[in-house]
């Protein structure tokens, strides 16, 4: 490991200690009592964090330093925005390396995953859209229940924008004749692609978003959803830049 990352993995070796100094129990006769370990193995942690100057002693009190308490607040800034990357491993771990899936969209992210049960079942959480909210999605493959709640929504008033699959215009004149007709004599406007992501992305507005992930055969591994403001805001960008690479836009009624 590079040197300059050493206090790094000291304070997650001993991050537990850290937390107590921090909350306030500056006294190693505190410590003692504080901590599920034996004396010997809170002095041995005490000297580390002393080495890498990340505590200063004066007797029995212990404290930070300027450089250990700025790495202290640098780590737990790091831990949480792993955590938000940790607790959508499962859906990231399908998706190739350059995947315009970045980490401001997972901050302050909630993971729905499907089961062997209900697959369809994540999509359940998709409610409760106020009517004057416009609707932008990326649909790379079709779920029923993601037609369904676009079909929903048009007739509430929504605006819509679709960027689809260009494989997908078959199967909605095929399969989904009603919905078809419906968004035909609408004023929503789709962009057709010969090649998306391997998520789908339904924005609501300003207010949410919700990141679909599907297998490669074609299921849903899981949703990803996001009410924070600035990653609603990154998810629009990102929509609106897939939208401006496929140039094949163009009213409904033309398709």
């Amino acid at each position: 490991m590079a040197s300059h990352l050493s206090p790094l993995k000291v304070i997650l070796s001993r991050h537990q200690l850290l937390e107590q100094i921090d909350n306030g129990v500056s006294d190693k006769r505190e410590l003692y009592g504080s901590l599920d370990s034996s004396r010997t193995t809170i002095d041995r942690a005490i000297r580390e964090l002393e080495e890498e100057n990340i505590l200063s002693r004066h007797g029995r009190h212990c404290e930070f330093t300027r450089f250990g308490r700025l790495t202290y607040n640098y780590f737990n800034r790091l831990s949480k925005e792993y955590e938000a990357i940790h607790s959508a491993s499962e859906l990231l771990s399908v998706l190739p390396g350059e995947s315009k899936l970045e980490q401001d969209l997972l901050d302050g992210s909630d993971v729905t995953l499907a089961s062997q049960r209900a697959p369809a079942a994540p999509f359940r959480e998709i409610s409760g859209v106020p009517d004057d909210e416009p609707i932008q999605a990326l649909l790379p493959i079709l779920f029923p229940q993601q037609l369904q709640f676009i079909c929903e929504r048009l007739n509430h008033g929504s605006s819509i924008e679709l960027v689809i699959h260009r494989d997908l215009i078959t199967i909605l004149k095929n399969k989904y004749r009603k919905e078809y007709s419906a968004l035909r004599n609408s004023d929503v406007e789709i962009a057709t692609a010969a090649r998306l992501p391997q998520f789908g992305l339904i924005i609501i507005g300003s207010q949410e978003f919700w990141l679909s992930v599907h297998r490669e055969s074609g299921g849903l591994l899981g949703l990803i959803n996001n009410t924070t403001p600035h990653a609603v805001k990154r998810a629009r960008k990102l929509f609106n830049n897939i939208k401006k690479q496929n140039s094949g836009c163009e009213p409904t009624s033309k398709i």
